[in-house]
């Protein structure tokens, strides 16, 4: 059977409405703020022979915070806070969590940076365009999330008290199926999908190319081999729909 015919059969899936513009001027708006931030602290650093060894965290906990309108998929728009915190990890950015402010109560978004970068490598990162493209996946990643008609976090059993899971504390079958999980990384995968040039594999490979095009996205590298058959034909069924709608199919 033809892959065009087999995703047909699949069950209706799309991923939520999201503005994803407007998390694109956020990552870019976040990166650039963090930037001038981090390489005013290297400046300093060079100016007043401060120790080279301090990372970010050491500097200061939050490096940029924001408020961003969300329209849920059911219900009138709200605002959630925007946080850019550091924990350590590795790399530049160190995960994400959402929930809601236990002073406050309003709805947040925290986005962690590794606390031990050095701020002269975090102002490379921004200046350079990396930065931006790390947040951007994570951005719309969270922000599925705040749209969504389920609740934000998924229940899950952590093996560690880690403030944002990583695949060695939780288990990562039961995490990557939450149906609210399945939705948030449908949304990345659709759009790395996106970003390829979709109809050059399709002028190579037919209608297999879609294939090859889902296959490319790092996201489900990643996750696929969590997946239930259920959830990989449900997010297959997701991205035959968007190149439908774009015109590739």
């Amino acid at each position: 059977m033809l892959l065009r015919e087999y995703i047909r059969t699949l069950l209706e899936a799309r991923p939520i409405s999201i503005d994803k513009d407007k998390i694109r001027e956020l990552a870019k708006f976040l990166s650039v703020n963090i930037g001038r931030k981090a390489r005013k602290a290297h400046d300093d650093e060079r100016r007043n022979r401060l120790p080279p060894w301090r990372g970010i965290g050491q500097i200061r906990k939050v490096w940029e915070q924001t408020y961003f309108s969300v329209e849920p998929v059911r219900g009138e728009e709200f605002t959630i806070r925007i946080i850019v915190a550091t924990q350590p990890g590795s790399g530049i950015t160190a995960g994400a969590g959402m929930g809601t402010n236990r002073n406050t109560g309003e709805p947040t978004m925290v986005v962690y940076l590794n606390a031990n970068m050095k701020p002269g490598d975090l102002a490379s990162a921004a200046e350079t365009g990396i930065l931006e493209g790390q947040l951007w996946p994570i951005l719309i990643h969270e922000l599925t999330h705040t749209a969504d008609v389920f609740k934000p976090e998924a229940e899950y059993e952590r093996k560690g008290g880690a403030k944002v899971p990583t695949s060695g504390e939780i288990d990562p079958v039961a995490y990557y199926n939450d149906p609210g999980e399945v939705r948030a990384h449908m949304q990345e995968i659709v759009d790395e999908v996106l970003s390829i040039p979709v109809e050059k594999l399709q002028a190579a490979f037919g209608s297999k190319g879609i294939l090859y095009a889902v296959r490319s996205s790092e996201t489900w590298k990643y996750i696929r081999d969590h997946l239930t058959p259920d959830n990989k034909k449900l997010i297959l069924k997701a991205v035959y729909r968007e190149l439908q709608e774009k015109g590739y199919v």
